[in-house]
């Protein structure tokens, strides 16, 4: 039988695909631009906490980073020198003057 059935109170099958192995060594996820990565490896990026400006402002953001809230992931000393602030000040300011500054950072 060419087919792995899974047994979740859900009737699916999924085609084996010869040559292909299980197993935490065996599979591979697919890391940033499409590299094949260890678990181990996809596991550090996609729990990684902060970024560099320059990552963050790439058209293509990291795997796992909420575009939405890009300052977040800047470093204490990066966002200071990139806003010229203190984490705080800037979460006090009004929406709008928040969304104004990251545009002005590109980090959106």
């Amino acid at each position: 039988n060419n087919k792995i059935a899974v047994s979740s109170g859900i009737n699916a099958e999924w085609p084996l695909r010869p040559g292909k192995r299980f197993g935490n060594k065996a599979i591979a996820a697919k890391g940033a631009g499409g590299r094949r990565t260890s678990i181990n490896t996809a596991y550090k990026m996609l729990t990684r906490t902060e970024y560099s400006l320059e990552e963050l402002q790439q058209e293509t953001k990291p795997e796992g980073v909420d575009p939405s809230r890009l300052e977040e992931y800047l470093s204490e000393e990066e966002f200071m020198k990139v806003f010229e602030m203190h984490r705080e000040e800037f979460k006090s300011l009004v929406k709008w003057k928040q969304v104004v500054l990251k545009q002005r950072k590109k980090l959106y």
